[in-house]
């Protein structure tokens, strides 16, 4: 009788941690693939569309928050995306508002808008504003592309609580 019980709690600890580790090994596989261009010109600044694309390969199903964009060029914060207004689509989203990351697929475009303010720019690459405000009369001229950064925070969420999760990539404006 000993044995069948040594047995169990054995078998217990054996799938409790083979499931803890493909938890915890999730944040380095699951990856977010971001590409953006300037969508709009507005007298407020630029309106970035962001789209990323998560990818789970892992073999579990997991939950993550919407994430908090954050662009910033030269290290310094150029803007953040507001995470209530993000476009998940139905099939990646559940009741809560979470991002539903199903095991071995991908989530599709989620798509958001960031404001980055002419103030920000104007401090970060002054000649980024007057091509956007006086757009470039010779169009065989080169334009000078200026290098942001996009970092993605969010959480995910399982069975064995939170963990954090954060990416970069690099965009051109």
């Amino acid at each position: 009788m000993n044995v069948g019980k040594i047995m169990v709690l054995v078998g217990l600890a054996v799938i409790t941690s083979s499931y803890g580790y493909s938890v915890y090994n999730s944040q380095y596989k699951i990856a977010i693939t971001a590409t953006g261009n300037v969508y709009k010109v507005t007298k407020q600044g630029l309106i970035l569309k962001i789209k990323y694309n998560i990818k789970n390969p892992t073999g579990i199903t997991l939950k993550m928050s919407p994430p908090l964009i954050v662009i910033t060029g030269d290290s310094t914060q150029l803007a953040t995306s507001n995470m209530q207004i993000i476009d998940i689509p139905e099939s990646a989203r559940d009741n809560s508002g979470k991002i539903i990351l199903h095991a071995t697929q991908e989530t599709g475009n989620i798509e958001a808008e960031i404001t980055v303010p002419w103030v920000n720019l104007a401090e970060f690459a002054p000649s980024i504003v007057t091509r956007y405000l006086k757009p470039n009369p010779d169009p065989k001229k080169k334009v000078e592309k200026i290098q942001v950064t996009i970092n993605v925070y969010s959480q995910i969420y399982t069975l064995a609580g939170r963990i954090p999760y954060q990416q970069e990539s690099k965009m051109f404006l």
